[in-house]
């Protein structure tokens, strides 16, 4: 493992909410685990489409929401953050 490998793991924390993406020609497929890896949400479907990638910025949204942002984890995060997990 290299020092830029360790740095980057380094970088995710327990707020971290993970967004996996499968990507693909028509349909791209998406998961959030968070820092553990643990899974959030099993794959859905993603379309090649500007609705398909609005639904996807809905449902990290969402899931920031539920699972980031829930009742027994009261953390803020900047909106510099948000922007990043979702570009």
């Amino acid at each position: 493992m290299n020092c830029t490998q360790n740095y980057k793991i380094d970088q995710v924390i327990e707020q971290t909410l993970v967004v996996g993406i499968d990507i693909a020609k028509r349909t791209h497929y998406a998961c959030f685990v968070d820092d553990r890896g643990r899974v959030l949400r099993k794959s859905f479907p993603i379309f090649q489409s500007k609705e398909g990638f609005r639904q996807l910025y809905e449902a990290i949204q969402e899931a920031m929401q539920a699972f980031v942002f829930s009742a027994k984890k009261k953390y803020r995060v900047s909106q510099r953050k948000v922007q990043r997990i979702t570009t």
